[in-house]
């Protein structure tokens, strides 16, 4: 497995773990947006852009 999956898996791991956040934001803004739509936008985002893929993950953790 390359480096850049790694990330990109660890990235994603990391989403999943914040879904209780995520919806949780969700009812506060009166909103009806889906996890799992989001959740695939930022994974294919993150396949498309090395740099982001890098980052995320650190983002990420600092949300948690």
């Amino acid at each position: 497995m390359s480096e850049e999956q790694k990330m990109f898996q660890n990235a994603v791991a990391i989403m999943v773990k914040l879904e209780d956040k995520f919806i949780e934001l969700v009812k506060t803004s009166n909103t009806d947006v889906a996890f799992k739509n989001e959740l695939l936008y930022a994974s294919q985002a993150m396949m498309n852009n090395d740099y982001l893929c890098k980052v995320a993950p650190q983002q990420l953790a600092e949300s948690a």
